[in-house]
């Protein structure tokens, strides 16, 4: 039902509202026995009183401030600094997570949105972690934010392209978070120390290891969209494998375009390579969606993922003595999903460190040695693993190509609408960059290894059954390589 379309007629319409509260029970005694409401104040950003944050923490608060303290592309985030009346009461500072449809005006941000399943989905995802999915994996010994109070105002659906055309419902979704500003935030896309980026390895795989080929015994709530889209999106994998130039011409045009914005491609190792790429992507494509996934070894193992998985979505914990990095704390979670856990490690390196081939092997080594510690490593080897993790790669850089079909001067303007819209154009050119650069001395090493020439001579040959090798590329599915 389009709220909004029969206020605008003059209707009248049975709207229901659905409110959701969860409270820590440090906070609230009786969490579940009243809910409450989201506050009638939300509209584009999120307002309340102090008599609602009083209800909604159960305890009463003198006075309450905010700050806006960002957000991602669907949200936008808050933290509440308030003053009980008890002054014994603990915490004195809560963040807020506000989902709302009041500030997507702008086509191309409903556009994403709804790619990433809408707003609504994300919402309700990250509601259904906090209310079954976050004890069990602290269980692990996996940390993520506590939470306080989970809200959603649903005044109903409408379809996707309604959607994106500008009809909005009144949706509202509150959440209630422990505040975490006492604990180090590298911010998105910034390379991490080292030490940091080896526990954030360590985390994931505990992660990964905890619903290793569905063995988390949880019931999967039919409403939840259990696709972790974000990596459909930024690997392409829902419609192609590689979506890459076909022409050699096309490639040299878009590294001529952009080399002054991005001088990597002035670069005459990566030229040589990308040009290359081209012939070799022929290949994988003829064998993307022919063969079924028993011919192969790779990409047979699924399980949970958080979705989403970079440095700003991570608060490192330094030992107080030491002040090593011992621990992080994981949020975010309205986008994990089931799939293939290479896909998320490929994305974790992307994001969290610079391209460097040794220390790429080292985090592998972290988190694969992690893994095995519930995970029977006879049922995954690590040349598996490494070599999941290379195609990944590669795949997240062909993805990247398509981001320089325009020329500069036509970016520019996109850039500033996209600037409005809070994107940052700039962290987008480096992460391109920290993506050709690993995707380089990847390529070198499958060229060391004579991997492509090996695809190139069984590329028309039907791959067998009982032949299960890395190194003849055709042995495995590269269709099985889809989240389908």
């Amino acid at each position: 039902m389009i709220y909004s379309f029969v206020r605008k007629l003059g209707g009248f319409a049975l709207v229901s509202v659905a409110s959701l509260t969860l409270h820590d029970l440090s906070l609230r005694q009786t969490p579940e026995d009243n809910p409450i409401p989201v506050p009638p104040e939300c509209g584009e950003t999120f307002q309340c009183s102090s008599n609602w944050l009083g209800q909604a923490l159960g305890f009463s608060i003198a006075s309450i401030s905010q700050q806006n303290i960002g957000g991602g592309y669907t949200t936008s985030s808050l933290r509440l600094n308030f003053k009980p009346t008890d002054e014994t009461v603990t915490p004195r500072s809560v963040v807020v997570k506000y989902y709302s449809e009041a500030d997507a005006n702008n086509w191309r941000k409903r556009l994403i949105m709804w790619s990433l399943g809408g707003i609504e989905k994300l919402a309700k995802k990250e509601i259904f972690f906090y209310r079954h999915l976050r004890s069990r994996l602290a269980e692990l010994g996996i940390k993520t934010p506590k939470a306080y109070y989970l809200g959603i105002q649903d005044f109903g659906g409408r379809s996707p392209l309604l959607y994106i055309m500008g009809w909005k419902t009144l949706f509202k979704s509150v959440m209630i978070l422990e505040d975490l500003g006492e604990y180090k935030n590298f911010g998105l896309g910034k390379a991490v120390p080292e030490e940091a980026a080896e526990v954030a390895a360590k985390n994931l795989a505990k992660l990964h290891s905890s619903y290793w080929d569905n063995s988390l015994s949880i019931k999967l709530d039919s409403d939840i969209d259990w696709t972790p889209s974000a990596y459909n999106m930024f690997f392409g994998l829902k419609n192609s494998l590689f979506s890459y130039p076909t022409s050699k011409d096309t490639v040299i045009e878009r590294m001529n375009n952009w080399q002054e914005i991005i001088p990597i491609f002035k670069d005459e190792e990566l030229r040589s390579s990308l040009i290359s790429f081209t012939d070799h992507y022929s290949n994988l494509s003829n064998h993307q969606y022919t063969h079924v996934n028993e011919t192969g070894p790779l990409f047979s193992h699924s399980t949970l993922l958080h979705g989403d998985y970079h440095s700003g979505n991570m608060f490192f914990v330094n030992d107080p003595e030491t002040k090593k990095v011992t621990d992080a704390i994981i949020i975010d979670w309205q986008c994990y999903g089931i799939g293939h856990p290479s896909t998320e490690f490929a994305y974790f390196l992307s994001n969290l460190v610079e391209p460097d081939p040794a220390r790429d092997q080292r985090l592998m080594r972290t988190y694969y040695d992690e893994l095995t510690q519930k995970v029977s490593a006879d049922s995954y080897p690590y040349e598996v693993f490494v070599r999941e993790v290379e195609l990944r790669s590669m795949g997240l850089m062909a993805w990247t190509m398509t981001n320089f079909k325009q020329t500069p001067e036509k970016q520019k303007e996109m850039s500033k609408l996209m600037a409005k819209e809070g994107i940052d154009t700039e962290f987008m050119e480096k992460l391109a960059t920290k993506n050709f650069k690993r995707f380089n001395y990847i390529f070198q090493k499958w060229e060391n290894e004579n991997l492509f020439q090996e695809l190139e001579n069984t590329s028309n040959e039907k791959p067998k059954q009982e032949e299960k090798t890395l190194i003849r590329l055709p042995n495995f599915n590269l269709g099985k390589l889809l989240f389908q």
